[in-house]
């Protein structure tokens, strides 16, 4: 808007009769006209920049499958780490379960040995810590052992996390690519693809010193 200002204020100016400008004044006046011009361009540039500020993966407090509880991100730091949220949505929770099953697959021939660390947080409604000993007994059970300490189950914090991280549609599994100060790199809904398992990877890879 004010570029358009002074363009205007200089089209009145060259063309008013009653200032009758001279050829050595309109010089002039064009002369601080493409001043004004150069100098305004590249503020106008600098604020078309799209920002590039670091965003840390929410807050999140939960209790750890293995024993003890667990609040990312400080719980994932160290390391680059695939993270996936499985939301429990109206009892319905099958959908986004297998979604991270088939990432967990790919982190586990694909990352894994790029030294990338993989978490599951099932997200559940706050009526299910009620039964949360049961819930905890049958997650254990169809869970290998040595994986419990990457199961961090959350209870009722559902939609304060789906606001942070701009989830539209909680059926689906979310996944978060985080870095090791626990930034996020990338994110995802569903399930894996090709295109998205090699995007991950080079991700990862460029975060090697």
């Amino acid at each position: 808007m004010a570029l358009l200002y002074v363009i205007i204020l200089y089209l009145i100016h060259i063309n008013s009769k009653e200032l009758k400008p001279t050829s050595v004044s309109r010089r002039t006046t064009t002369k601080l006209f493409l001043l004004i011009v150069f100098l305004y361009l590249p503020m106008m540039k600098l604020k078309s920049q799209p920002d590039t500020k670091k965003i840390s993966f929410p807050t999140i407090t939960g209790e750890i499958l293995s024993g003890g509880y667990a609040t990312f991100p400080e719980y994932a730091k160290g390391k680059v780490a695939l993270i996936t949220l499985v939301y429990e949505d109206k009892g319905n929770y099958q959908l986004a379960q297998n979604q991270s099953l088939a990432w967990q697959e790919y982190w586990n021939t694909t990352l894994r040995d790029l030294e990338v660390a993989f978490y599951e947080i099932p997200m559940l409604s706050s009526k299910y810590k009620y039964m949360r000993l049961m819930t905890n007994t049958w997650m254990r059970q169809g869970i290998p052992k040595n994986f419990h300490p990457n199961v961090v189950t959350v209870y009722g914090e559902k939609q304060a996390v789906v606001k942070l991280l701009h989830i539209t549609n909680v059926r689906d599994c979310f996944v978060c690519l985080v870095d090791a100060q626990g930034y996020i790199l990338q994110t995802y809904a569903g399930a894996p693809n090709t295109a998205a398992e090699a995007a991950l990877k080079a991700l990862v890879v460029a975060q090697k010193p």
